[in-house]
């Protein structure tokens, strides 16, 4: 989870899970060509899962594969079953499927695709890590009020330049190419991550009202006194997250199975992953 590195500035996506290996061969082919001094470090690699077993079924109707999944859930222990996703390709498909599980016994979650959680977690990360690139450009990816041809405008500018996206973004505001519409939404987007940045708590509650989070002063406060010895996101996780929240979510969801669109799956890992797919076979 990139959100969980404090050093993370830019990431370089190497292995390929969707490409045959002759087209990861004709792109390597190019990359030695375009770049022979640093071709080790961009060569692309056939993703390759070693540490489980593949098994395709099919059947004659949606009732009879219902019944093989609850037959395989039925043999998982609560842990089992807590590690355990089914992956469908529509949310209209979630209802039809957690329904017909729940008739026959087994205990079902719909796993959330709001990653609102996870931004939140960055954009505390930016209270005490005011100047992390990776971070500011979170928040700004998820600010609602600039529009997003906007925001592929100002991040390249950022990733060129050797400022800080709040400078890159006054930079922008007082160009006379940019409109006036965005000029007003860059403005509002500085105010907010200057407060976000300024070490007051009253401030820093503030920005987040700005950015639709809601976080009580008592938060910010243990969050601005934590160990700095901590890692970004153990000192957030800390002030954020109490024991009690912990335990009482943890008890309520042991033995569920998760469920979600396939779309709203990346970056989850499982050991037990079902997928159920469109595919016919003839």
């Amino acid at each position: 989870n990139l959100l969980s590195q404090d050093d993370v500035e830019y990431v370089n996506f190497v292995y390929c899970r969707r490409c045959p290996r002759k087209v990861l061969t004709a792109a390597n082919n190019m990359l030695r060509f375009m770049d022979p001094a640093g071709f080790a470090d961009k060569e692309l690699q056939p993703f390759k899962d070693e540490d489980g077993d593949l098994v395709i079924a099919s059947f004659i109707s949606c009732k009879a594969e219902v019944e093989q999944i609850v037959k395989l859930l039925k043999t998982l222990d609560a842990s089992e079953k807590s590690d355990t996703i089914i992956l469908l390709p529509a949310k209209k498909a979630i209802d039809y499927y957690v329904n017909k599980l729940k008739v026959s016994g087994i205990d079902c979650k719909v796993r959330a695709t709001d990653l609102s959680e996870e931004v939140l977690l960055a954009i505390l990360r930016l209270v005490i890590l005011p100047d992390h690139p990776f971070v500011i450009r979170i928040v700004l990816l998820h600010f609602q009020n600039i529009e997003r041809k906007f925001r592929t405008k100002v991040l390249p500018m950022f990733i060129d330049g050797g400022d800080s996206l709040v400078e890159t973004l006054k930079r922008a505001g007082e160009d006379k190419k940019w409109q006036k519409r965005l000029k007003e939404t860059l403005s509002d987007f500085v105010s907010t991550a200057e407060q976000l940045i300024s070490n007051n708590v009253d401030s820093i509650v503030a920005g987040l009202s700005e950015l639709s989070y809601e976080v009580k002063r008592e938060i910010i406060e243990f969050l601005l006194a934590s160990d700095d010895n901590l890692s970004a996101r153990e000192r957030v996780e800390s002030a954020l997250y109490s024991e009690e929240t912990e335990s009482d979510e943890d008890t309520e969801d042991t033995g569920k199975i998760e469920v979600m669109t396939m779309h709203s799956s990346k970056g989850l890992s499982k050991q037990l992953v079902i997928i159920k797919t469109r595919i016919k076979t003839y």
